[in-house]
């Protein structure tokens, strides 16, 4: 009696999920990755096709809910190559998530602090709106990578919207800003990045005064 929702969540493929956060209003997000070309996305999804190799996705749910109504939510997050998501943080009904990738395609949006590839794989987050249908959901979306391989793991937000990112990395390129440690010493080091530039809007309101 004591389990209230419980629910598959998958296509024909192979589908994990890596992190989940509780919002408001009894919303449930996940974030995780599939290889399925027929994992569930809704209809408002920000990209309801599968993008290629294996896409990381975020869908929430109304565990509140029965069937379909318990899935408001689905999207695919991915370009051509293999996507994978791991880390989420919400901020109101924004989500915020981070994983790796080694799409040159991947979807960039807002204006990115590294708007292509790196090297071979490279950290990705992001900003998505549940609530929002399309692609205007996407306020933000970035690479984050230098030559090699670099991937994050999870992801804080602030009341300000900055997000901080955790991973790894085996690039000697790694961007460093106001670093710790300026250099790759071993041949895989941990990062830590701060991105508080990645508005999800703009300000647009006007004042007079005389």
């Amino acid at each position: 009696s004591g389990l209230a929702y419980s629910s598959y969540l998958g296509g024909l493929g192979y589908e994990d999920i890596y992190s989940v956060a509780g919002g408001g209003s009894n919303n449930t997000h996940v974030v995780g990755s599939t290889f399925s070309t027929d994992f569930p996305a809704t209809a408002n999804a920000r990209q309801p096709g599968f993008g290629g190799t294996n896409d990381a996705y975020l869908a929430r749910f109304v565990p509140s809910a029965v069937g379909s109504a318990s899935l408001p939510y689905a999207t695919f997050l991915g370009g051509s190559g293999d996507d994978q998501g791991y880390g989420l943080a919400l901020l109101g009904t924004v989500a915020h998530v981070t994983g790796f990738t080694n799409s040159t395609n991947f979807p960039a949006a807002g204006s990115p602090f590294q708007p292509a590839n790196g090297g071979y794989w490279d950290g990705f987050v992001l900003k998505l709106d549940s609530t929002i249908a399309g692609s205007t959901g996407l306020s933000y979306a970035t690479y984050l990578g230098g030559l090699t391989t670099d991937a994050t793991y999870a992801i804080a937000v602030e009341p300000s919207g900055a997000m901080t990112v955790a991973g790894q990395s085996f690039s000697a390129n790694f961007p460093v800003v106001n670093a710790y440690q300026n250099l790759l010493v071993s041949g895989s080091d941990a990062v830590v990045a701060r991105i508080d530039n990645a508005g999800t809007s703009a300000d647009l309101s006007v004042t007079q005064t005389d």
